[in-house]
């Protein structure tokens, strides 16, 4: 069963996030395993990868920008029967292409799998942030048991398989379209748009009749710095959300969220934890702002979006 993992990248301003990324696929890549990297054209950018990986992995440059359309070139260009996904700033966990294939192995009727993204922190101080809100940095937020069927995955760690998600036709090209870090004046900046593309593939699979299971020991580690957890760079990110989960509504049935809606229920009794008060007070304002932040954006969207299906 051969595993094609891909890996979207942009530009400099994390290569040496790109390179390790990079360097734990290989530690686990074999005969039967291909890693492709997928880059907007950029000639310095290009130039290192050939330099640094070239025989290595494959490099592809999408002449359309965005994480979706990268994804989906990165898939029409793939060799496996099992396509499998991880973020240019995260680590796989050693065996981590084997465990892919062995999730699949076990679950035959399967089309998806994904497992656990925990994050590594960068910088002191930085686990304050409550676990219920990790989605914010695209790790783990809710724990399952392994072999239990999902009903949605999280982008730093999924595979499907290629059949399968060419059926359903990828991954849709408005959603993920923009998303990206950028360096200015010495800060970083995120520019944000659309998101929700795994969740809307996720929804076109289950809609199919398709299966998501869940793997522990398929386990990658996903980085964090402090400029992520900045409060405008979280409420950004939580509006987008939100804004994102109006378009996937009015695409589908209002069943389409039931996910959602289980979350936010399980939001609501989540406790602002241990520690000092000032930890807790920060946690339990972060969890209010960011429930506004979203549900500003949802309503946003209902009341004035103008995006479309296609």
């Amino acid at each position: 069963m051969m595993v094609s993992v891909i890996v979207s990248s942009y530009g400099m301003e994390r290569i040496r996030d790109t390179h390790q990324a990079l360097d734990s696929l290989l530690r686990s890549h074999d005969a039967d395993s291909e890693v492709l990297v997928v880059i907007d054209r950029n000639e310095e950018l290009s130039a290192d990868l050939e330099k640094h990986y070239g025989g290595r992995v494959k490099i592809l440059i999408s002449e359309t920008k965005g994480l979706s359309n990268a994804r989906n070139l990165g898939v029409e260009k793939s060799l496996g029967e099992i396509v499998a996904f991880m973020d240019d700033d995260a680590v796989a966990c050693p065996g981590w292409i084997q465990s892919i294939r062995k999730a699949f192995a076990e679950n035959p009727s399967a089309d998806a799998a994904t497992g656990r993204i925990e994050p590594e922190w960068m910088e002191p101080g930085l686990d304050w942030l409550p676990r219920p809100l990790y989605w914010i940095i695209s790790c783990t937020y809710m724990d399952m048991p392994a072999g239990e069927e999902a009903r949605t995955v999280i982008g730093t760690n999924m595979a499907f398989r290629k059949r399968k998600f060419l059926e359903i036709g990828g991954f849709h090209k408005k959603l993920g379209a923009v998303q990206k870090w950028k360096k200015r004046d010495g800060k970083w900046i995120s520019k944000t748009g659309l998101v929700g593309e795994e969740r809307d593939l996720c929804i076109r699979l289950l809609n199919s009749g398709g299966k998501i299971v869940y793997s522990r020991e398929m386990a990658v580690k996903h980085k964090v710095y402090g400029f992520r957890l900045i409060m405008k760079n979280i409420l950004e990110r939580s509006y987008w959300e939100g804004y994102s989960k109006g378009l996937i509504a009015k695409m589908y049935s209002g069943a389409a969220l039931s996910t959602e809606r289980d979350y936010l229920f399980h939001l609501a009794k989540e406790s602002p934890g241990r520690g000092p008060l000032p930890r807790r007070v920060r946690q339990f304002a972060t969890l209010c702002f960011t429930v506004m932040a979203v549900g500003f954006g949802y309503l946003r969207f209902r009341i004035s979006g103008h995006h479309t299906q296609e």
